[in-house]
């Protein structure tokens, strides 16, 4: 059995297409670049593989895409629509549910989290043409004076929610809304893609005597992953999954050098301070995204291979990581996951 692990997109549906084709996964049919609604997929050789995506699917900021159509910016930008369309036509597909599992990234939940203000402010209770219309507005108005609806609203929850959609539109949102050509296109649709509701936190692979741990990023709080790896059994059960630990596992850099909080660097993790954790757990890889490390195309192996980033968007033709010859007895068995709370879709189904 084999692993392959897909770092993050950011948009780049070029590259989710080819890694997709060059592993004989599937086989993604674009019968028009410019209509994310006419796309097909054709299911290849599942029977030896497991496809872990990391998450950060959505928000393209401008970094290179892979462009074998030499398609313009206009067209190119469909990206993001086009990754969610295809993924959700994968995670509908029965027969190969247990084949693909897709994490959540810092970026879907910044989206969530927007998506939780437009439906609290611009959605309720408003009539469909009222809708449209003040959704645009409100687009028009982020162009012109991104602080204006703060002035004009008395509504004391109104700003830490509207800040919550800036903080996305400003970080990628702006060109996700843009991929469905527009925001009220964009809300029917993401509201309507199955697989956002079942995202992954974590992810444990069992193998015969150790384990692979997959999240988007690695915590930089030890006693929460300690927890988290001691609890995996009663994972059901979990009585602690608030928002800090959600962050832990979306935002967290400090084993990168990086503070998660304000972007400055700082001393790094040690492997010292995490060996223990590894010993213990028989972790024999954990894997990540959300930052990007390595200059060249390939995963960076850090702490002799113990963790393995595989962020490499903005790089053309990068490679997925392959992790062959594994012992994975029993898929439904041997595979853990804890759902990432997405509690926009429990509010609105």
């Amino acid at each position: 059995m084999k692993i392959i692990a897909i770092g993050d997109l950011h948009g780049d549906f070029y590259k989710f297409k080819r890694i997709l084709e060059e592993t004989d996964t599937l086989k993604i049919i674009e019968n028009n670049p410019e209509d994310y609604q006419s796309l097909k997929i054709d299911f290849k050789n599942l029977e030896d593989k497991i496809i872990v995506f990391i998450g950060d699917y959505v928000d393209w900021r401008e970094e290179e895409l892979e462009n074998p159509l030499n398609l313009n910016k206009n067209q190119l930008i469909k990206g993001t629509a086009k990754i969610l369309k295809s993924i959700n036509i994968i995670y509908n597909h029965p027969e190969y549910k247990n084949r693909f599992y897709f994490l959540v990234g810092n970026h879907e939940d910044m989206m969530f989290k927007a998506l939780d203000f437009i439906f609290s402010y611009y959605l309720k209770n408003k009539d469909v043409q009222n809708k449209e219309k003040e959704l645009n507005n409100l687009i028009n108005t982020i162009s012109e004076n991104p602080y204006k609806p703060i002035y004009e609203s008395p509504d004391t929850f109104f700003s830490e929610k509207y800040f919550n959609f800036l903080n996305w539109y400003f970080q990628g949102g702006k060109n996700t809304i843009s991929s469905f050509d527009n925001i009220s296109i964009f809300i029917d649709n993401i509201t309507n893609l199955n697989f956002l509701k079942d995202l992954i936190l974590y992810l444990k692979v069992e193998l015969e005597n150790e384990l692979i741990f997959f999240s988007h990023t690695f915590p930089d709080d030890n006693e929460i992953l300690t927890k988290v790896l001691n609890d995996f059994n009663n994972i059901e059960n979990l009585d602690y999954v608030d928002e800090y630990l959600i962050n832990q596992f979306l935002w967290s850099r400090k084993i990168w050098g990086i503070d998660a909080f304000n972007g400055k660097y700082t001393k790094p993790t040690e492997f010292e301070q995490i060996k223990d954790i590894f010993i213990n757990n028989k972790i024999k890889h954990y894997i990540v995204g959300h930052t990007k490390i390595s200059k060249t195309n390939e995963p960076f192996y850090h702490f002799d291979g113990k963790i393995i980033n595989i962020d490499l968007h903005g790089t053309p033709f990068s490679k997925p990581l392959i992790l062959d010859n594994l012992n994975i007895s029993d898929i439904d068995k041997n595979i853990k996951k804890l759902n990432y709370p997405n509690l926009f879709y429990f509010q609105f189904p």
